[in-house]
C-alpha cells in the first residue's frame, strides 16, 4: 500500500487527486468526508496563527480640574474670568453647603463682574448674616454702595471697619472717596494724609493728593504730582495733572511738555481734554478744538470734553455746532449743570440773532449815523446782506466798500454788537 499522504498534502490536494485518493484506499463518501474533515481540522488548528489578544484601553486619568472640590472649582473658575460658569458652580456649591458664608461672598463676587449689583449685593447680606465679622464681604459690600451713590451707607460700614487691624488703609482710601464724591475736599485730604503717613510711597495717593489740591493750591499740588513722579516716572497720569498744575502756574512751555510725554504713554481722552483746556486758555482756538476732537474720538461719552469743544465754537460764534455739543453733554451727563447753562445762554444768543435777522437789512444799514438809502444799496450790492455777512466779515472787507471806509466799518461793527 501506498504511503498515506500528509494532512498538508491532503490540504492541497486538487479535486481529481483527492478522487483518486479515496478510491486507493477505497474509502466512501461519508468516510471520505469525516478522514479529510478530521485531518484538515487538525492542520488548520496547528498552522493557524494564534486568535488576537484584544488590546485594554486605559482608563484616562481624571484632569486635576475634576479632582478639585466644588467650592474650589468655582473659585478656580472666577479667577479665569469665566463669571457665568462660576456663579453656576457657586450655586450648587450652595445646594450642599448653604450655611457658608464664604460661598455667598464668591456668589457675590461673580454677580459684581456680571454687572448684578443688586443681586450681588444680596449675598454679601446674606453672608453678613451668617457671619457678621466677614470681612470680605462688608469690604465688598462698600464698594457696591460707592458704586451705587450710597455714600452715607458706605461710610458707616468703613468706620466700623476703621478700628479693625491691617485694613486701616483700604478703609481710609474709600472714605477719601466718599468725601471727594459728597463734596468734602478737606476731609478726604485728612484721609489721604493718614495713609501716607503710614506709606509715603504710594504713587497713586499723592496722584490723588494732588488733585484735590490743585484749584486751591496749585503749587502744593505740583510737589504732590512730583513726588509721584519720583515713585514711578511713567505715571501718565502723574504727567497729565502735573501739566494741569503748570498750565494754572503759568508755566505753560513746560505744561506742553508734560502733556506730550504723558499721551505718549497712555493715549486716554480725558489727557487730551485737560490739553485743549490749556490750549483754550492761550485762545489757540484750532488748537484746542483738536484735543477736544480727539478726546470725543477716543471716548465719545465724555462729557466735559463736549462741554469744552462747545465753549470754543461758542467763541468763534457758531452758534448751532456748541448748542449740539452742549446738548450732548448734557444727554451724557443730565447733571452738568455749566452744559445747561450754557446751552440755555447759546439759546437766548440764537434768539437774538433770529430777531436781528427779521429786522431787513437795508433797514439796519440805514439806521446806521452815515449811511443813507443810497450807500446802503452800495453795500448790500457789494455781498453783505444778511446780518450774519457783516457780522462775519474782517473790517479790511467792508471798509473796502466804495464810500464806506474804516471809521464807518468800524462803526457798523459797533452797531453789530
Amino acid at each position: 500500500m501506498k504511503r498515506q499522504p500528509t494532512v498538508e498534502e491532503i490540504a492541497e490536494m486538487t479535486r481529481k487527486e483527492m478522487k483518486r485518493y479515496c478510491k486507493t484506499y477505497k474509502l466512501s463518501k461519508k468516510g471520505k468526508n469525516e478522514i479529510l474533515m478530521d485531518r484538515l481540522t487538525r492542520y488548520v488548528e496547528e498552522h493557524a496563527p494564534p486568535p488576537p489578544v484584544e488590546e485594554e484601553i486605559p482608563e484616562e486619568p481624571p484632569s486635576p480640574f475634576e479632582l478639585l472640590s466644588p467650592f474650589d472649582k468655582a473659585l478656580l473658575t472666577f479667577n479665569a474670568g469665566k463669571w457665568e460658569l462660576s456663579q453656576e458652580l457657586y450655586d450648587q456649591c450652595l445646594d450642599t453647603w448653604h450655611g457658608s458664608d464664604e460661598l455667598w461672598v464668591g456668589k457675590g463676587n461673580a454677580q459684581y463682574q456680571l454687572n448684578d449689583h443688586t443681586d450681588s449685593l444680596l449675598s454679601y447680606e446674606k453672608a453678613l448674616e451668617l457671619n457678621e465679622n466677614s470681612l470680605l464681604a462688608r469690604r465688598n459690600k462698600v464698594n457696591i454702595l460707592i458704586g451705587s451713590g450710597s455714600f452715607e451707607d458706605a461710610y458707616k460700614i468703613c468706620d466700623e471697619l476703621a478700628i479693625l487691624e491691617g485694613v486701616e488703609e483700604w478703609v481710609w482710601l474709600r472714605m477719601a472717596y466718599i468725601c471727594i464724591a459728597t463734596g468734602k475736599p478737606e476731609e478726604a485730604l485728612d484721609h489721604l494724609q493718614k495713609i501716607l503717613e503710614v506709606d509715603d510711597n504710594l504713587e497713586e495717593i499723592w496722584n490723588l493728593k494732588g488733585t484735590l489740591l490743585v484749584e486751591k493750591d496749585s503749587e502744593a499740588a505740583l510737589r504732590c504730582f512730583n513726588k509721584a513722579l519720583e515713585l514711578r516716572d511713567d505715571y501718565a497720569a502723574a504727567l497729565c495733572n502735573k501739566a494741569s498744575a503748570l498750565t494754572r502756574l503759568g508755566m505753560v512751555d513746560d505744561a506742553k511738555i508734560h502733556f506730550k510725554r504723558a499721551l505718549k504713554i497712555d493715549n486716554r481722552a480725558e489727557f487730551w481734554n485737560c490739553r485743549g483746556v490749556l490750549h483754550m486758555g492761550l485762545d489757540e482756538n484750532l488748537k484746542a478744538l483738536a484735543c477736544f476732537g480727539k478726546a470725543i474720538e477716543i471716548d465719545p461719552g465724555n462729557a466735559e470734553a463736549w462741554n469744552n469743544r462747545g465753549t470754543v465754537l461758542r467763541g468763534l460764534k457758531k452758534l448751532g455746532e456748541a448748542l449740539d455739543c452742549f446738548h450732548n453733554a448734557l444727554e451724557l451727563s443730565p447733571g452738568f449743570e455749566d452744559a445747561r447753562t450754557s446751552l440755555d445762554e447759546v439759546h437766548q444768543q440764537l434768539q437774538v440773532v433770529e430777531e436781528e435777522e427779521s429786522t431787513p437789512i437795508e433797514d439796519f444799514l440805514v439806521s446806521i449815523p452815515g449811511i443813507g438809502s443810497k450807500k446802503a444799496k452800495v453795500i448790500i450790492e457789494a455781498g453783505f446782506n444778511s446780518m450774519e455777512s457783516l457780522r462775519s466779515t474782517s473790517l479790511n472787507s467792508l471798509s473796502s466798500v466804495k464810500g464806506v471806509g474804516e471809521n464807518l466799518a468800524y462803526t457798523i461793527k459797533e452797531f453789530l454788537d
